[in-house]
């Protein structure tokens, strides 16, 4: 749910007041939108999810900005905010409108960005989005309005994501943005302080006032090792799984609600671990696969075009039987017509039939059958077994 300084934030601004004339593209709840971006803000992936809310094809949104869905009705303070958070290392959390890719239509997401790391630099951000819930909606129409007329400057802005205070009651915003460490070491310094100044007021001795200002102190080095640290160590850990940053665990000698917490994270980035190990694994048996099918493709088209080649030979040499017999000689050898021809031309024709009657298999190298078409037609009647039953002239 949002803060109340958010929903007070934005009764700055009327509600009567409309906003852009683009009209809410409802989506399903549990639709999640992922996009990964370079260190410069271009897309560099988008799963379909993203791709089919906001409108673009795939080849429309790869290298471009991701500012391609922003949408004008939100205020520039809240991106400035964004960048500053992500520069820094953190994570940033907020609502966003977006536009879609027809220009008519926008879509509200709460949007969860994180730095990704490799080694000891960031090499990209991620962001992941789902839908806000309607009330929430409606109350950040209002504030991003008086955030864009300029009426909610004075009094609020982002920080990390949240509205906060900010001026005269800006020390209110402490409840949201102070450390543990510090609401502890304020929390006790403040009993012990008053413990100290009830014994001076009362006229005690200063020694009085000694063992409740050490015990504070006991207690709040107490706590801080107890809550403070390993919190912080949770932290740290909690962005190194968010981040895909998954090579290293805290250990936690206890099983109070820190100890649980820190195992369940520790289990996040390990199923994390598994699960980047099982899609590279299974990248890497695709890639196999993709090879050996380039590798059949190329045998594919060699014998294809050694086919191709045959073919084309055959094609001449029918070509030069049709022409042998067109003048009156025997295909496959045998006498000579009656009007006779010079031997060499005999003796090519003898050659063309020759290869027209026997060619190999292209793809295995076994003889081929005899054809049956008109050429080999031809042959029969011209074959010497028929001219001794038939002779000529």
């Amino acid at each position: 749910m949002l803060t109340s300084n958010f929903v007070h934030a934005a009764r700055v601004a009327p509600s009567n007041e409309s906003d852009s004339s683009t009209r809410d593209f409802p989506f399903p709840d549990d639709t999640t939108l992922m996009s990964v971006t370079d260190t410069e803000s271009y897309v560099s992936y988008a799963n379909t999810a993203f791709l089919q809310v906001s409108g673009y094809t795939r080849d429309q949104m790869m290298g471009r900005p991701h500012n391609l869905v922003r949408h004008p009705d939100m205020p520039k303070e809240a991106f400035a905010d964004l960048w500053s958070t992500l520069q820094s290392g953190e994570t940033w959390t907020a609502l966003i409108k977006n536009r879609r890719a027809n220009g008519i239509e926008h879509y509200w997401v709460r949007a969860n960005v994180t730095p990704i790391r490799s080694g000891d630099g960031v090499v990209g951000y991620m962001s992941v989005r789902t839908r806000p819930q309607p009330e929430e909606i409606a109350t950040a129409e209002d504030l991003y309005r008086a955030f864009r007329g300029g009426t909610a400057q004075r009094r609020f802005k982002f920080h990390k994501g949240l509205v906060v205070r900010r001026g005269l009651m800006g020390w209110t915003r402490i409840r949201q943005t102070l450390p543990v460490r510090w609401a502890l070491r304020l929390g006790l310094g403040g009993v012990a302080g008053a413990a100290v100044g009830s014994a001076v007021a009362g006229g005690l001795p200063w020694a009085w006032a000694l063992p409740p200002l050490v015990a504070g102190v006991l207690a709040c080095a107490w706590l801080e090792a107890r809550i403070a640290r390993p919190l912080s160590r949770l932290s740290q850990l909690a962005g190194d799984v968010a981040a895909g940053h998954v090579d290293r665990n805290v250990y936690l000698n206890r099983v109070d609600e820190i100890g649980m917490t820190a195992r369940a994270l520790n289990q996040a980035g390990l199923n994390l671990r598994s699960l980047i190990g099982d899609v590279a694994a299974q990248i890497q048996g695709m890639q196999g696969n993709n090879d050996q099918i380039m590798q059949s493709n190329a045998d594919l088209k060699w014998r294809t075009e050694r086919t191709q080649d045959q073919l084309q030979e055959t094609s001449a040499a029918a070509q030069e039987v049709a022409a042998a017999v067109q003048h009156g000689e025997e295909p496959c050898g045998g006498t000579p017509g009656r009007n006779g021809r010079p031997q060499h031309e005999r003796d090519r024709a003898e050659r063309a039939a020759g290869r027209c009657v026997d060619f190999g298999d292209v793809g295995h190298g076994e003889p081929a059958k005899r054809r049956r078409g008109p050429s080999a037609g031809l042959h029969r009647r011209h074959s010497p077994h028929d001219l001794r039953k038939h002779p000529r002239g």
